[in-house]
């Protein structure tokens, strides 16, 4: 198998085991991505980007995308029909999580019920 074929599987199984679009366009479209080591002109990357493979990995994204907004949307709706004079935003901000079962990644663990209560309540990020 040559270094391009063991790239474009590499693509593939990403394709078919990531589930959120930001990951996957990390793991594929980024400076350091997949589809990096297969282009490294600017010719190569023109045909690149006309590939079957490529277009397949942008539907992907794409879909991804869209569902993942589509649940954001219904997530914002249930948040405005709580609190329906506003005064809030909401974001999204990936955060570190552990690969597979076993503990949680450092930095990511829930506070205590009683710590995030404090930290309402004081207005301060710190709780103080």
């Amino acid at each position: 198998m040559t270094e391009r074929e063991r790239v474009e599987q590499e693509i593939r199984e990403v394709l078919e085991s990531e589930t959120h679009a930001i990951p996957l366009s990390n793991r594929l479209f980024s400076p350091g991505g997949l589809f990096s080591h297969l282009a490294s002109t600017e010719e190569e990357r023109r045909a690149l980007v006309r590939t079957p493979l490529f277009k397949q990995a942008q539907r992907r994204f794409m879909a991804l995308q869209r569902a993942e907004a589509e649940l954001f949307a219904k997530v914002a709706e249930q948040a405005k029909a709580v609190m329906p004079h506003g005064g809030y935003v909401l974001k999204l901000e990936q955060v570190a999580v552990a690969e597979g079962p076993g503990p949680r990644a450092s930095g990511t663990r829930p506070e205590p019920r009683r710590e995030r209560h404090a930290k309402a309540r004081s207005g301060r990020p710190d709780g103080a």
